[in-house]
């Protein structure tokens, strides 16, 4: 089996297998005050940025996605304020790969993790639940860091710019449990 990836996650919330990432990706809305798919405090944020890794126990990600702990995704809460320098290389990247008919790669230096909330906060809430795009299987494993990382209206305009906005409304909780690596 060929892997495309070498970044893994693992984490006491999640089964005991390996997550590989398969792939990561944005939502965002047309203004400040929506584009997140999830509420912080009953409240919309500018986006969401997520991650998403498949349970490598299973023998491919077409498999993983049709079982109920096929995918762990890490969400981090985008909020429209300062510029965010650890932003930079991939807001440049998908900026130079718009309108382009080459691939754009990566800056060299770039790392996923600088993407995620500072290491002092990276609280979370996690729950069972959906892809939140088609086919919306109920197959991920959600992890929210509760710390939104802020990147400013020009970095998120990048985004604006090739569609206005890509959110889906928030969804109702349908009974979910919901938990927090911290007291609620």
């Amino acid at each position: 089996m060929k892997r495309n990836c070498g970044t893994f996650l693992t984490a006491n919330h999640l089964p005991s297998s390996k997550f590989e990432l398969a792939q990561f990706h944005a939502h965002w809305g047309c203004n400040s005050k929506e584009g997140s798919e999830h509420l912080l405090d009953g409240k919309k944020l500018s986006g969401e940025v997520h991650f998403v890794f498949w349970n490598t126990s299973y023998a491919s990600f077409n498999e993983a996605i049709e079982k109920p702990d096929g995918l762990a995704v890490v969400g981090v809460f985008l909020k429209e304020g300062k510029y965010n320098d650890n932003y930079h290389g991939l807001i440049d990247s998908v900026r130079k790969a718009t309108g382009s008919n080459v691939p754009i790669a990566m800056p060299k230096d770039f790392h996923l993790e600088q993407l995620l909330p500072s290491p002092d906060k990276r609280e979370f809430v996690t729950y069972l639940g959906s892809l939140t795009t088609p086919p919306f299987n109920e197959c991920v494993i959600w992890t929210l860091f509760t710390e939104p990382v802020e990147v400013s209206y020009g970095q998120l305009n990048v985004l604006r710019n090739i569609i206005p906005a890509n959110h889906r409304e928030c969804q109702d909780r349908c009974g979910r449990e919901i938990r927090s690596s911290y007291n609620l």
